[in-house]
């Protein structure tokens, strides 16, 4: 009997991001000897319908590929679920990578 796991591993916090943040967030949680290309060719080779992968020890870090919302040639976009203990850390890590708008006026 196949068992089902719920996407998100049933994680209390959920993110979606496009894949320059999801690799801002992969690097600073996981330190690695891979480069940012490897990251995002690996993210690259997994951005179909149906991706989806706990990351980490504890895996209290889920990433499930979410889709390509503006259709072909633009941004891919992600899914995150993670537990409270990575929470400050992700954060952080977006902090200050958020695009912002400014109205001016004429």
């Amino acid at each position: 009997m196949t068992e089902l796991v719920t996407v998100g591993g049933g994680l209390p916090h959920h993110l979606e991001l496009q894949t320059g943040k999801v690799l801002d967030v992969l690097l600073g949680v996981f330190p690695t000897d891979k480069t940012r290309k490897q990251v995002n060719d690996w993210l690259y080779r997994n951005s179909k319908p149906g991706f989806s992968t706990p990351l980490g020890q504890k895996a209290d870090l889920h990433l499930v590929y979410g889709d390509q919302r503006d259709g072909h040639g633009t941004a891919h976009w992600w899914k995150l679920y993670y537990g409270d203990r990575l929470q400050s850390q992700i954060d952080t890590l977006l902090q200050g990578t958020a695009l912002t708008t400014t109205s001016q006026t004429p």
